[in-house]
């Protein structure tokens, strides 16, 4: 991999984990756009149908990990779909022509 990208995902990374405190800040305590819609509806909450493993919220040490990883995931999702697109013949690539139409 480039080292011009592990910089930038570095840097990222850093941005992220220096800003995370305006979270706390900002929005700690608060609810989000749908309970506070629900809330201001007169509905209650209501019971959740699945509960995710990691809690997004709980701490800043839980945020900056679960951040983290998410950061992780989708980089590795894009770095292998743009591989994908690569090998079948993108940008660089192999190239491959037009399908050329078979008689009747």
């Amino acid at each position: 991999m480039n080292r011009r990208y592990l910089k930038a995902a570095l840097i990222l990374v850093l941005l992220f984990a220096a800003l995370l405190p305006l979270y706390y800040v900002f929005s700690y305590g608060k609810n989000d756009g749908l309970q506070q819609t629900l809330q201001d509806a007169g509905h209650g909450a209501g019971g959740s149908w699945w509960t995710a493993p990691f809690s997004y919220g709980a701490n800043p040490a839980e945020t900056f990990v679960v951040g983290l990883l998410g950061f992780v995931v989708v980089a590795a999702l894009i770095y292998g779909s743009f591989r994908v697109v690569k090998r079948m013949g993108g940008r660089n690539g192999a190239k491959r022509g037009p399908a050329v139409p078979r008689g009747p």
